[in-house]
């Protein structure tokens, strides 16, 4: 993973000198020094960071719907909903990620893709997300 990847926010795994064991951290800062992480109530620049894997588990933490289509598991979340004409969503399935429109009219569906996207990593999405909303995914924390 590279540090120009990351963006403050980012969701991680940071392993720290004092606790062998990797921890979810969110990116708090990054400079010349280093990345620093936000651990416990402090700030900390950690051993080492790993990517999160976007998993079936993730994907539900953020806020997607779990779709049976066709035989297949696919993930949705809405950014964007005009009415009931127009919405905008991103779907994510075998690794891909996709930003779709869909317009409803009375006479047609019409559903296309407007870009794809390989994600593997939490990060990856939360950035996509982001530039695509100007917001921030949140997360269900356990």
């Amino acid at each position: 993973m590279k540090a120009s990847e990351l963006r403050i926010g980012n969701l991680v795994y940071a392993r720290t000198i004092r606790y062998h064991k990797d921890a979810i951290c969110s990116i708090s800062g990054l400079n010349h020094k280093g990345i620093y992480v936000k651990y416990g109530n402090g700030h900390i620049i950690p051993n080492d960071i790993k990517p999160i894997f976007l998993t079936e588990e993730w994907l539900i933490k953020i806020g997607f719907e779990k779709w049976d289509i066709k035989g297949e598991w696919v993930f949705e979340k809405v950014i964007f909903k005009d009415f009931d004409i127009e919405q905008k969503m991103i779907i994510c399935s075998s690794g891909t990620c996709s930003l779709e429109e869909q317009e409803n009219h009375p006479d047609v569906d019409v559903q296309q893709f407007i870009i794809r996207q390989d994600i593997k990593y939490v990060h990856q999405l939360q950035n996509l997300y982001f530039a695509l909303t100007g917001k921030e995914l949140e997360y269900e924390q356990n």
